[in-house]
């Protein structure tokens, strides 16, 4: 197939994924998603609802250790499906694993793990809608830490996903002092907005672009002018405007 340039089409890519996991081989199961992101197409939603599913369900039963790209590629699905029950989950196992001597240097978070994950907490509630109710010492230490960034309840309020938005970005920039993209305060900005942070929103566009000397692209333009429309803020679109007619 491949000599004649001959690709299977999405759906036989999800069969052989569905075929894998029946077998309970996880690890090949990935292997063929990752080809299928790499080298053929983007996945499709139902390639994204197989993995995730699987990798929860299934991970630690069938030995799979997720390395540094997978944990950032099922968060993003996460964000993608809107499950931030299952994106924080894994971003707390990440962030475990990340801290362990034996792992330092293999499993890293970076400004592509927090914009996901600050993506996940964008997409998570609808605005227009409330929410529904829904060791050792050094381990010990860790664990405390975690908690204390991303305690185990999921929020299910905007102002505590809000917060807890907040507080992982103040920890990768605080404590990681990790790289800053415009992809990451894009998702910052758009975490804030959602969860009606609006103040947060416009410190990020007038300070941080510039403080970390990132670029703004049309994306942060679009969303603040649509903030200055939902909060009719008739001043502010102009000065967007002004500043995107110059960009």
């Amino acid at each position: 197939m491949k000599k004649r340039e001959i690709w299977p089409s999405l759906p036989i890519y999800n069969s052989l994924i569905v075929s894998c996991l029946k077998v309970g081989d996880l690890k090949r199961a990935w292997g063929v998603f990752e080809h299928l992101r790499y080298a053929i197409a983007q996945p499709d939603e139902v390639s994204f609802t197989i993995m995730i599913h699987a990798c929860a369900k299934n991970g630690e039963a069938h030995g799979f250790q997720p390395d540094f790209y997978t944990y950032n590629t099922l968060i993003y699905a996460c964000a993608r499906k809107k499950n931030l029950g299952l994106a924080r989950s894994i971003f707390r196992d990440m962030l475990q694993q990340s801290l362990q001597a034996k792992n330092q240097g293999l499993i890293k978070i970076d400004s592509v793990t927090i914009a996901n994950m600050l993506w996940a907490y964008s997409s998570y509630l609808d605005p227009n809608k409330t929410a529904e109710s829904g060791s050792d010492d050094t381990n010990k230490i860790l664990i405390e830490l975690i908690d204390a960034l991303m305690p185990e309840q999921l929020p299910n309020k905007h102002n505590a996903i809000g917060s807890e938005a907040t507080r992982l970005m103040a920890f990768y920039l605080d404590i990681i002092k990790g790289n800053v993209t415009s992809q990451l305060l894009n998702a910052y900005i758009s975490a804030m907005i959602n969860n009606g942070r609006f103040y947060e929103a416009w410190r990020t566009f007038l300070s941080d672009f510039k403080q970390f000397n990132v670029q703004k692209d049309g994306w942060t333009f679009q969303r603040m002018i649509r903030l200055c429309a939902r909060t009719r803020d008739v001043p502010s679109a102009w000065r967007v405007w002004d500043e995107y007619k110059a960009w």
